[in-house]
């Protein structure tokens, strides 16, 4: 189910684990992985869910290669490679957002619900749709429980 769009809404973290890059599917596993080990490593903990933005999706040797970001919100500050950035403040207002809870499918029909949003009442996108998993699926049987709330900033003409 897609939830209405509600409007000026904020997202904000604390103490981010930042990452942006390009990566197939299998090395954007493998970077959360390594996310998650530096977290660990650092004796920090998740202190919320996390954030997806994908950005640009290309065909590179026969293969999908996607620009993404990956925002993970900790309970402390940490130190951080040149790969990853720590952001103290994450904040994103004046956004619209949608709720959508049962499996992925429905993703591709609320973002087309937020694009033709933006047309109707003329605003412009100034950041990615950012993905937060509200409730993940952590069995085949979760899927259709789980709940995921896209965010989109935005501003008017």
């Amino acid at each position: 189910m897609i939830s209405e769009i509600f409007e000026k809404q904020t997202l904000y973290m604390e103490n981010v684990l930042y990452y942006r890059g390009w990566v197939t599917q299998q090395t954007s596993n493998e970077q959360f992985a390594k996310m998650e080990t530096l977290v660990t490593e650092a004796t920090a903990k998740k202190n919320g869910t996390i954030v997806t933005a994908t950005n640009a999706i290309e065909m590179r040797d026969g293969e999908n290669v996607m620009d993404i970001e990956i925002l993970i919100p900790l309970d402390k500050e940490i130190k951080v490679s040149e790969e990853y950035k720590f952001i103290p403040k994450f904040e994103i207002s004046n956004a619209l957002k949608i709720r959508i809870e049962g499996n992925s499918s429905q993703w591709q029909t609320a973002m087309q619900t937020l694009s033709e949003y933006m047309k109707k009442y003329k605003l412009q996108p100034t950041t990615p749709a950012l993905m937060v998993t509200v409730k993940a699926a952590t069995t085949p049987l979760e899927i259709e429980e789980m709940i995921t709330e896209i965010y989109v900033g935005v501003k008017g003409e």
